[in-house]
Parts: structure tokens; sequence; C-alpha cells
């Protein structure tokens, strides 16, 4: 089998994913974040890492009723929580507390190995939401059949995080799982 799997990035207008610690959270806008729940509720899984749980809390949960969202429901996609070695110190994040999806912490040293293992439990619709070093091992790895891309109109940044956006990179990102 195989899963259809979606990397998401979100970019300042320099093409920076992370902001600042002094800037705004959010550097997009309202629609591209209802948008992103509406995606959420599309897929079965969704992969992010250890490092943008810890540094982020997200929540990763659709927070639109179906009707705003246009779907004739919606649900909270399971979470992958991809690490390389060392475990989450806590379980207060705000991932965990959902009691309608299921949480996987997945050890990954290759991430076709992981993304296959993911395809034998069932999970046909993957979406990658998580920082930069994630997303570009993603779309570096072949694994990626669609990039979704929203860019801040008004965001700029001095954060020497690394531009996403590499056509190169992203034509490559065709190879099957």
């Amino acid at each position: 089998g195989s899963a259809w799997v979606v990397v998401k990035i979100a970019t300042t207008t320099d093409g920076e994913m992370i902001t600042e610690a002094n800037e705004p959270r959010w550097i997009t806008n309202s629609e591209s974040r209802k948008d992103v729940h509406r995606m959420r509720s599309c897929h079965d899984l969704l992969i992010t890492s250890i490092r943008t749980v810890e540094a982020d809390d997200p929540e990763y949960n659709v927070r639109h009723s179906a009707e705003e969202l246009g779907l004739a429901e919606i649900k909270d996609p399971d979470i992958a929580i991809l690490k390389s070695s060392t475990n989450l110190k806590n379980r207060n994040y705000k991932i965990f507390q959902s009691s309608k999806r299921k949480i996987i912490e997945a050890k990954v040293t290759d991430l076709k190995s992981t993304v296959k293992e993911f395809i034998n439990l069932g999970y046909k619709r993957i979406m990658i939401e998580a920082g930069p070093k994630l997303s570009e091992a993603f779309i570096e790895s072949g694994l990626v059949d669609e990039i979704v891309h929203y860019q801040a109109s008004a965001i700029e940044t001095k954060y020497p995080g690394f531009l996403l956006i590499n056509s190169e990179i992203i034509n490559s990102a065709n190879e099957p799982v």
C-alpha cells in the first residue's frame, strides 16, 4: 500500500519558517489557519517532531465546526511524534489533552521505513506539520506528494533559519513511498 503525504509549511515574507522569540507566534492569517484545520480533519495522521512539541506546545486539533470548514464531519487526526532518542519530559503538553485520538511516539532512524510502518498501521493520508528540519528532511527524502505553502504578507525576520523554498528539493518530491 501507499499513502498520500502532505507537508504544510508557513513562512515569513523572507522565506523563514520560524520567527524570533519576541515576534508573533502566528505567521499566517486566520483564513490560512482555518484552511489548515480543514486539512487536519482530512488526514488520518499528523506527524510532528519532539522539538516542535517542546518548543510550541501545539494542540494540532480541529477548532472549527464541520459547517465552518465545509465538511460533512470533522475529526482530529492521530499524532505521531518523531524523536531520535530522547523522550518527552512530561505529558502536560496540549497535544495529550484529547482522548479522541491516538498518540504515537516513534523513534526514527529512517523516514522511509517509518512512513511504511505508519502505512502498515492503516494510515493513508499523512500530514507533516513540523519545524524546518523535519519538513526539509521529508521533502529531501522523496516521500512528499504535496507541499502546501502559506506565506505571510507582512512579517520579516532576522532569524537564521533556512529557506525551504528550493525548487530542486520540491521537484524531487515525487518518488513513491
